[in-house]
């Protein structure tokens, strides 16, 4: 994710800040050509972890469950690899053919609601923040939806408060422009984002491979 955002990570430096605070940083392509490795090690070692007593529900993805790990780390290879295509078509096609990528969520649901136990951006976005005006719909997405009639938009956004009052005419739905976060509309006039403490924390989805490998 770092290296998808920044563009580039110090893999090779970064974690050793103790005794090198100022890392070199590895570029785009030599950081995935190091993941790329690090997944490698990881799925040549599955065969060593079935060994070992099972986890259980101590790992909270999947259980113990190391068939899972492998395609997640299979999954994580592809994802990286089309980053790339022209130059990884060989190793994508080889993954392809395995078809050993996930089938199922990777994802940790194990969340409740109550302090410090929920899900990690509802914890500090709605219970710790002393403001409840945070991540509020974008315009770009929102009238996007609206245009479409796409039913998503509710599982998205809450309603507007302004929206709820007898009388109003208000849209349910509102947003806000890129840039303009508290010198339009005050937080009552637009949607905030859904989040709930019981959400789970996906790192990768059984949809994101699909779409993967028909890409």
């Amino acid at each position: 994710i770092l290296n998808d955002f920044c563009g580039a990570v110090p893999i090779k430096a970064g974690l050793d800040y103790e005794n090198n605070p100022q890392p070199v940083y590895d570029d785009s392509k030599e950081a995935n050509a190091q993941i790329i490795a690090m997944l490698d090690d990881a799925i040549s070692k599955v065969p060593q972890a079935d060994a070992l007593p099972a986890m259980g529900n101590e790992d909270f993805l999947f259980t113990g469950d190391m068939d899972n790990w492998r395609k997640f780390a299979k999954s994580l290879k592809l994802k990286i690899l089309m980053r790339d295509f022209e130059a990884n078509s060989a190793q994508i096609q080889t993954l392809l053919a395995e078809n050993d990528l996930l089938e199922t969520d990777a994802k940790m649901d194990v969340f409740v609601d109550s302090e410090n136990k929920s899900n990690p951006l509802y914890e500090q976005d709605r219970r710790k923040l002393n403001t409840a005006a945070n991540m509020r719909a974008s315009n770009t997405l929102l009238t996007f939806l609206l245009e479409n009639n796409d039913p998503r938009v509710a599982a998205f956004y809450e309603e507007t408060v302004e929206s709820q009052s007898e009388g109003s005419t208000w849209p349910t739905y509102a947003g806000i422009e890129q840039g303009n976060y508290g010198l339009t509309q005050s937080a009552t006039q637009s949607s905030r984002a859904v989040v709930l403490p019981t959400d789970a924390v996906f790192f990768m989805s059984a949809a994101e491979v699909s779409f993967l490998k028909a890409e």
